[in-house]
């Protein structure tokens, strides 16, 4: 078929689909194998090694048995056969980047990824048809995720990217006016901010993922130390606010650090309703920050732990104050800092999606033996 496509003759209907004799064709392997078709397929190996791992790690395997499942398939054992079943390890290749992909697309919710899966599922059943129905278990598994465990794709990014997608540039913003009775959207949502020498330094750890210390000092603008754009004290009302992505699960686990200091608060989004889950605390003035929790140094962190409704979707809300004496960036910044997360229901979602690949592609196996 290859010889056919590169001649452009297509005089009687083949068995074999399209997908692998196209790839003879851009490797020069028309009329017998290539070195080049043998290292594209070595190097699809590994690719998709490499994204397996990737998957392995985000599901909380440890990086331990994740790198001894990356270091054993590249072993000449795995690596043998990949220069020879040269269909199934396109096939495999196309799969697993269509995983990957949809996972990236639920993550930073971009339509050129979902895209990039479906084309990649699509051409994996192109060059080995049984493998069409690649994209099930992925469907089944998001379907499950946003039917049974109430968890909608924004709540698996969330899951996926830990307080690194929550405490980072980018989330919703306003600036209040002097008695807070309305607050300006700003422009962009927040930004990172220069942190002050006496405020808690980063990286700090996520307080249920030692492993994610992704959290950055944040504010509405750039207010912090010796940054551009001061935010003058008002005693006797917060001066901006910072509102969360919405997420999703049983318990919320939250660290907090703010200069001068804030309110905490959470908000059910699926009933409605507004906790405050801790008060700002502005009584005194003790520099750096208002010396008490939830303040911006090491001793006067907030911590918090919060029950939450199965299926309900919630959002975090902090409302900032600026108490201190300055007049500048230098002599009295202002920013926030939390890290975080939200334990969820067993199994884990990508665990599922996992699962369900390996059981169709297991599936298609047997079904594959049986057919020859």
């Amino acid at each position: 078929m290859a010889r056919d496509i590169q001649q452009l003759t297509f005089g009687e209907i083949r068995d074999r689909p399209p997908g692998y004799p196209l790839v003879l064709l851009c490797t020069g392997s028309c009329a017998e194998p290539t070195r080049l078709l043998f290292g594209v397929s070595l190097a699809l190996h590994f690719a998709s090694a490499g994204m397996l791992f990737n998957l392995l790690t985000r599901t909380g395997l440890s990086l331990w048995l994740s790198g001894a499942f990356l270091v054993l398939s590249i072993t000449p054992f795995y690596v043998e056969p990949a220069a020879i079943a040269l269909t199934e390890v396109f096939t495999r290749f196309f799969v697993t980047f269509g995983l990957f992909q949809t996972l990236e697309g639920v993550m930073r919710r971009s339509m050129w990824r979902f895209t990039a899966a479906g084309v990649s599922f699509g051409y994996a059943g192109w060059t080995h048809p049984l493998f069409l129905t690649a994209f099930l278990p992925v469907l089944a598994g998001l379907c499950l995720l946003r039917c049974i465990l109430h968890w909608s794709p924004l709540n698996l990014r969330q899951f996926l990217c830990g307080s690194g997608c929550v405490a980072g540039a980018g989330l919703a913003a306003c600036m209040f006016n002097s008695d807070a009775s309305s607050c300006t959207s700003v422009a962009g949502g927040t930004v990172a901010v220069t942190e002050d020498s006496a405020w808690q330094q980063v990286p700090v750890v996520n307080p249920s993922d030692p492993s994610d210390t992704s959290a950055v000092w944040i504010g509405a603008v750039h207010s912090g130390f010796g940054d551009s754009q001061f935010v003058p004290s008002n005693l006797l009302a917060p001066v901006y606010q910072i509102t969360s992505q919405t997420f999703a699960g049983s318990t919320l686990n939250l660290d907090v650090w703010a200069d001068d200091s804030v309110d905490v608060l959470l908000t059910n989004v699926t009933a409605g309703g507004t906790v405050e889950i801790s008060p700002a605390s502005t009584s005194t003035q003790n520099p750096p920050c208002s010396g008490q929790i939830v303040s911006c140094t090491p001793p006067t962190e907030g911590q918090f732990t919060a029950g939450l409704i199965a299926g309900d979707t919630y959002k975090l809300q902090f409302n900032v104050w600026q108490t201190g004496p300055g007049s500048d960036t230098s002599s009295n910044p202002t920013g926030l800092l939390y890290t975080g997360n939200v334990s969820t229901p067993e199994p884990g979602s990508v665990s599922i999606l996992l699962a369900m690949l390996v059981g169709v592609a297991g599936f298609a196996g047997i079904l594959k033996k049986k057919l020859a």
